[in-house]
């Protein structure tokens, strides 16, 4: 369907296009590369959405497809994105980082702060996906949250503890411990309360990394 309608495809077409040959693990370099190079035609005019879609995208492409196409997101799609980051919701923005750090794709610090001060400013429509992802992305990729900040959406995290995952607050307070940050003893008796809760749904990894964090925290359960 790609390669017949490729000719009339404006850039919602190409995006989604992208993100389905992504979620696939297309593995045809040169069908992937025709989308992105026509896509970046169009991209310093698409919306703030559309360009979180695509960045998302080629970050999880497979490896071989992704590494083709670093230059394009370093240089092309996350400058683009920030251009418009006040018009991105929390959700958009969370994917940004989190997708170029599964990429092992590290931003520049100040990109990395403009995202986060993105973030904080939409937070109330953020959900707690949003929180975990945006917090492991930055840690993961090597940078701090600031204090106020981490504080501020640690806050809304927890206050949002019903509607949790296990993954979400394990990878909560791996961020933490591997940003080396100090929060206070009740919130992380607050995510590790939450998360004992719901020790049924959890995974392996899940409890490791949590056991883990603790103990790089100094915390004892």
């Amino acid at each position: 369907l790609i390669q017949q309608h490729f000719d009339s495809m404006n850039d919602i077409n190409l995006s989604v296009a992208i993100m389905q040959l992504s979620r696939v693990g297309c593995r045809d370099p040169q069908l992937y590369a025709a989308c992105v190079q026509r896509y970046l035609q169009f991209a310093p005019a698409h919306s703030a959405r559309n360009l979180s879609n695509v960045t998302y995208a080629l970050c999880k492409a497979p490896a071989g497809i992704r590494q083709q196409h670093q230059a394009a997101l370093q240089q092309q799609l996350v400058p683009a994105f920030m251009a418009k980051v006040s018009a991105a919701n929390a959700q958009e923005i969370s994917n940004v980082a989190y997708g170029m750090a599964v990429s092992k794709q590290r931003l520049p610090e100040k990109v990395v702060q403009q995202l986060l001060t993105a973030f904080a400013d939409q937070l109330q429509q953020a959900n707690p996906q949003d929180v975990s992802n945006t917090l492991w992305a930055v840690a993961t990729m090597g940078q701090q949250v600031p204090a106020g900040q981490l504080q501020q959406l640690l806050g809304a995290f927890v206050s949002m503890l019903q509607q949790v995952k296990p993954q979400e607050v394990s990878n909560t307070l791996l961020a933490i411990a591997k940003m080396g940050q100090q929060v206070p003893a009740g919130q992380l008796q607050q995510l590790l309360g939450a998360f004992v809760s719901m020790l049924q749904q959890a995974i392996p990894q899940d409890v490791s990394n949590v056991l883990w964090a603790c103990a790089k925290l100094s915390f004892l359960p």
